[in-house]
């Protein structure tokens, strides 16, 4: 088993500013997150010794590929819930979904079967890295009708907006919040994502950090980041939504 804190400076408490992730993939094979229990009860560990008091894990909804629903993500939470009493593992552990925006989400959002977190309702989606669907102000309309408060999953990494980050700002002005991933800031999908990410952070348009968590790679990047005084000053400058869950 991996050591994420073997050697040099310890890394405890660094993101205990934010208090609770709102975005990994943490229920052991329900999607192309933690793939053993064994895992995810040490990723969490980890996550715990970084700061993080609460977790909110989101498993992926795509039509043919992960066709989760609040069962199977129920019961995926409750056996891990059960794996860190176990252990006295002290950290909150909840879940919602990652949904994208494919041809099944607007059935899943008339059956109202949309798995939401915290007092607003809030839902994350995401959307394809090929192009925005047309029809995306409507459904983040339909949403809101609905009683619920959209996120937008890192919207940094959507390439066809890099050179238009007036239509991320749009999204905001339509009630979509955008929730920026934490491992974009040090260049893990690439200098341009990098890039992107650090103009929404100055700009003030992100509400919610996440990790985006899915395996222990992320992890180490997570302790780069950790270590990173530029990176880390900038984000203890902002006010995050994480904080009020």
């Amino acid at each position: 088993m991996f050591s994420f804190f073997s050697g040099g400076k310890t890394l405890t408490d660094a993101f205990s500013f934010l208090k609770t992730d709102i975005h990994s993939h943490l229920i052991p094979g329900i999607d192309d997150g933690s793939q053993a229990m064994k895992d995810t009860i040490q990723y969490i560990q980890e996550l715990h010794k970084l700061g993080y008091k609460k977790l909110i894990t989101t498993p992926h909804v795509k039509a043919g590929i992960y066709p989760n629903t609040p069962q199977t993500i129920h019961q995926g939470l409750k056996e891990v819930q059960e794996a860190l009493q176990a252990q006295n593992i002290d950290i909150v552990l909840e879940a919602a979904a990652e949904y994208l925006l494919d041809e099944a989400f607007e059935n899943i959002l008339q059956q109202k079967e949309i798995l939401c977190f915290g007092e607003k309702k809030y839902v994350l989606i995401e959307i394809s890295f090929i192009a925005p669907p047309p029809n995306l102000s409507e459904i983040i309309f339909t949403l809101k009708t609905q009683g619920y408060r959209p996120i937008m999953a890192h919207p940094e990494r959507y390439g066809y907006w890099w050179g238009h980050l007036n239509k991320v700002a749009h999204l905001k002005d339509t009630g979509c919040i955008l929730q920026l991933n934490l491992l974009s800031l040090i260049g893990y999908y690439g200098k341009e994502v990098k890039q992107v990410a650090v103009k929404l952070l100055e700009a003030d348009l992100i509400d919610f950090v996440g990790t985006d968590l899915h395996h222990e790679r992320h992890l180490l990047a997570l302790q780069q980041l950790a270590k990173n005084s530029k990176i880390m000053k900038l984000l203890k400058q902002k006010t995050f939504l994480n904080e009020t869950l």
